[in-house]
């Protein structure tokens, strides 16, 4: 907790706020913060939108907001999303009110959390949870608390496939590891391109396959185990571990991929599956996108990861993280019921829809009464891919445990390393971690009772009387 705190501070003391926003969308007239907070304005803070959309669906909202409760707004728009951090805290330390913030979910888990700067919302938010659709909301909870209210799209990990292709070749959509052998074996036969690939050059691409065939080789368990492994109730070199790095080999060794994913970026595998030069693709779905705008004619397919071993079901990873609401642990108790009659007034589904959808539609159905933009393969996405996800597990993990992942999962595919000493990498990267830096994944459970009481609301607003 403390080596946290030290470094927010530290950062702060050296962050410029040059070239932050800190005007409200819509208006070229600079916020005034004075420090003081009005009883009567609600202090918003966010970082700078992308897009003239998103400021004017924000705007729109705000004011709105406005009319209906006789309250003013004081929208502050300062920086990137990973200045975030440093940006709320000097907040704090200058005395600057902000009684709503959104941030990345995954600066939750560091260093936003562990730093107590995020109240509980648990009980702030329980008259919300039900607008959002299941599974949303797992990556917002930590250590059985719920510490933010996302706000926007989400994102997976996919597998795309050429329909034209498959049709031309008769092939079925592979649902096991011996049937997308037997179709890559056809693919290479009738038209001597690469059957599957993944944006190996990349490294954080490695990763991502792990999530997936981690989960079918933990039986659907993956989040269960890895926090069983970042808490230190076991060791990473179960078989469940060995065999999330061999699920991945296999696909080299019987050809399904080949090693130019080891030399290929995201932007050369866009490009070899937009001019047609391999069949499927595992990556993350905003690469949809990019494939549709090299060809707009290429007709993608959304499939599940194939199925490794029997009596498991396909798992990608999913979370929404780009914005969620929250509360601010150092904000004034007396101003917690504005606070949350803002939030209660941005996550009504008209409102939420306006500002999920501002900047194009959606891809995935985040909120129950919102509906994302529908094609094809949207829809393929919410209805084969959504049902069955778990939250990234590089949300989890430090970052020195990823990086092991990065370099153990090639190397396994190579030959340099075993599947055992695979894990013996990550084991290593973790207990290196704990040793060194003095790493917690439970940081809920490392508060004192001051800290406690910090980031625990005093009492819970009635929002019911403002629902609709």
């Amino acid at each position: 907790m403390k080596r946290w705190i030290s470094i927010l501070l530290a950062t702060v003391m050296i962050f410029s706020l040059a070239g932050c926003q800190t005007k409200n969308p819509g208006s070229d007239e600079p916020v005034k913060t004075t420090g003081e907070a009005d009883p009567n304005t609600v202090y918003l803070l966010n970082s700078v939108l992308s897009t003239p959309e998103q400021e004017q669906a924000w705007a729109e909202v705000l004011a709105a907001f406005e009319k209906e409760s006789g309250l003013k707004v004081e929208a502050r728009y300062q920086g990137t999303w990973d200045e975030y951090p440093q940006i709320l805290t000097q907040a704090k330390i200058a005395q600057e009110p902000v009684d709503v913030g959104v941030t990345g979910v995954g600066l939750v888990q560091s260093p936003l959390g562990p730093g107590g700067m995020i109240m509980d919302m648990t009980d702030l938010a329980a008259d919300l949870t039900d607008r959002y659709e299941d599974g949303v909301l797992d990556s917002s909870v930590m250590g059985d608390r719920l510490w933010v209210l996302p706000l926007a799209d989400g994102g997976c990990t996919c597998m795309l496939y050429n329909k034209d292709l498959f049709e031309e070749l008769n092939l079925e959509v592979p649902k096991t590891f011996d049937e997308i052998v037997e179709i890559a074996k056809v693919i290479k036969e009738k038209k001597g391109i690469t059957p599957m690939m993944i944006h190996g050059k990349d490294a954080w691409a490695w990763p991502m396959m792990y999530f997936d065939t981690y989960a079918q080789a933990t039986g659907n368990k993956s989040v269960e185990n890895v926090e069983e492994f970042l808490t230190g109730k076991k060791k990473f070199d179960g078989q469940p571990e060995r065999d999330g790095f061999e699920y991945i080999k296999m696909l080299f060794d019987e050809g399904v991929m080949e090693t130019d994913s080891f030399d290929t970026n995201s932007d050369g595998m866009v490009a070899a599956f937009a001019q047609e030069k391999v069949a499927m693709l595992f990556t993350l779905d905003a690469y949809i996108a990019y494939i549709h705008n090299a060809n707009p004619e290429l007709n993608i397919g959304v499939m599940e990861y194939p199925l490794m071993k029997k009596g498991v079901r396909s798992e990608h990873a999913f979370a929404v993280g780009d914005g969620a609401l929250f509360i601010p642990a150092f904000i004034e108790d007396s101003r917690l019921d504005n606070a949350m009659r803002l939030i209660e007034f941005l996550t009504r589904p008209e409102n939420a829809d306006k500002l999920l959808n501002c900047a194009g539609p959606t891809k995935f159905r985040i909120m129950k009464d919102v509906e994302p933009g529908h094609s094809e393969i949207n829809d393929a996405l919410n209805e084969l891919i959504m049902p069955n996800t778990r939250i990234y597990l590089d949300w989890l993990w430090p970052a020195e445990v990823n990086d092991a992942f990065c370099q153990a999962i090639p190397a396994v595919i190579s030959g340099t390393l075993t599947s055992q000493e695979a894990t013996e990498l990550v084991q290593g990267a973790y207990d290196t971690v704990v040793k060194e830096q003095d790493y917690r994944y439970d940081w809920w459970n490392t508060f004192t009772e001051e800290q406690l009481e910090d980031i625990t609301p005093d009492h819970i607003p009635d929002l019911k009387q403002f629902m609709k």
